[in-house]
């Protein structure tokens, strides 16, 4: 008999065949524990918060405004937010047409101006106590995006050109105004961070600082160019206040690029390359942020796939929302003293929760699949699959069960799966075992679990016994 180690990855990796895919994490994450070991537990559960008024649906944007007012835009409306000892107040603010995402930004005024743009209704203003208005100055023109920083609301274009407005006014001269001039073609978005402009377009970024005005009367200087562009205006995010600081985009190059100094450095895996490279509308892509305990998510979204980059950790997992192929979330702000995720589907706003094992009631499967085991023994039987859990469950008369499969040509087909008790009231061994688990060849033999009831679970390891 031989003791052959099974390993789960802390990054997942699908492949462009399954042979040749890694380990696979959905809906888990990677930790270190303070002794070194690499646990793999389910991601944090989604707890609603508040619902909005007149079922509207679909969260297209959220914006923190002043005096601890937070707007959500929806398909078609766009309504404000007040907390107060825990109980959350929904007001319908009033229409705001279409259903596409918006880009928003506050400056500092005394009451701050709270500005957006909608590729549908075109720039606006909020107000706490009226409805969405158009942008009061036509010399805003047709911008692509808004962003703040320095004082100024900035606003880019699809024909390259950028205007700003006045020191903290929604007042634009039409004088005040640069063009993108590196690289031929327009401008996707405006992103503000460290104190920077920075200016997306499909094949560059520009970069611009306020040292001094422009000959224009624009307020920023460009500084450099990086040689990266955006894939879609909606594929960038990191630059929000309360995350940890780190510009990550798509590049219209299908790579993913985390900006360290001025340098794009990738952190894509060639799974997620492939993904962006098979998504004939980019435009479709979703990027945004969030953190909880102590890890920083950027997710990538599309409708195909969620993958999601913890930064703590520097793996790359999956995430999928019950009977979707990707995460149910769309958009995120810091609020109420937490980060909070819109819905896609619906009108409901959630946070993330560790101590949550659903996506407000629907299940949360925890899915693992181990890294291949191939070559040495050759072609012998697996007496036995040993996996070390660790389970509890939120409340004690709850059981909790683990489905058990394998694959012995690398992925491409699995044994049925075997159900066994992960975890009942009084019992405290979570190694599971499963006996007669076909054979172990060069073709490649894997191990995947789920976990599907509302329960904590993490992997610690595994081991094969294989021999006659």
């Amino acid at each position: 008999m031989k003791i052959v180690p099974i390993t789960f990855s802390p990054s997942s990796s699908k492949g462009e065949q399954p042979q040749l895919g890694g380990a696979r994490l959905v809906n888990a994450i990677a930790e270190q524990m303070e002794d070194g070991r690499v646990i793999i537990k389910r991601a944090p559960g989604l707890v609603k918060l508040f619902e909005s008024v007149d079922s509207r649906i679909h969260c297209r944007g959220m914006i923190p405004a002043n005096t601890g007012v937070l707007f959500v835009v929806y398909d078609g409306h766009a309504q404000s937010v007040t907390e107060s000892g825990g109980v959350y107040t929904v007001e319908d603010r009033g229409a705001l047409a279409g259903t596409d995402l918006v880009t928003m930004a506050r400056n500092n005024a005394t009451t701050p101006d709270v500005v957006g743009v909608s590729g549908t209704f075109g720039p606006f203003v909020l107000t706490t106590g009226g409805a969405p208005a158009a942008y009061p100055d036509v010399d805003v023109g047709v911008p692509v995006s808004a962003c703040f920083t320095g004082s100024y609301f900035f606003f880019p274009s699809g024909d390259g050109r950028c205007r700003s407005s006045g020191i903290n006014s929604t007042s634009v001269d039409a004088l005040d105004e640069i063009r993108a001039e590196s690289h031929a073609g327009g401008l996707l978005r405006g992103v503000a961070h460290k104190g920077l402009l920075f200016l997306f377009g499909q094949g560059f970024i520009e970069p611009w600082q306020g040292d001094q005005p422009n000959a224009s009367g624009f307020p920023f200087n460009r500084s450099t160019v990086i040689e990266r562009g955006l894939a879609a205006t909606h594929a960038v995010a990191g630059w929000e206040d309360n995350f940890a600081s780190a510009l990550i985009w798509a590049g219209s190059d299908n790579i993913v690029y985390h900006l360290r100094g001025n340098d794009p450095y990738r952190i894509s895996t060639p799974t997620i390359e492939r993904d962006l490279q098979n998504l004939e509308d980019k435009t479709t892509l979703r990027a945004f942020v969030a953190m909880h305990s102590g890890h920083p998510y950027f997710y990538l979204k599309s409708p195909a796939f969620t993958h999601v980059y913890d930064l703590l950790t520097a793996t790359w997992q999956e995430r999928k929302s019950y009977g979707l192929d990707r995460f149910r979330a769309e958009q995120s702000v810091y609020m109420f003293g937490d980060w909070l995720l819109g819905d896609e589907l619906n009108g409901d706003v959630y946070r993330l929760d560790q101590d949550v094992y659903t996506e407000d009631g629907d299940p949360l499967v925890f899915e693992v699949t181990s890294a291949i085991v191939e070559g040495f023994p050759m072609r012998r039987p697996v007496k036995r699959i040993d996996l070390n859990f660790v389970a509890s469950a939120a409340a004690p008369d709850v059981d909790a069960n683990v489905t058990i499969s394998w694959s012995e040509d690398g992925g491409a087909t699995w044994s049925t799966p075997l159900i066994r008790t992960l975890w009942r009231e009084g019992r405290f061994s979570d190694l599971i075992t499963v006996k007669r688990c076909g054979h172990i060849s060069a073709k490649g033999y894997r191990v995947r679990v789920m976990v599907s009831d509302p329960v904590y679970v993490a992997i610690l390891g595994g081991s094969l016994m294989v021999g006659d």
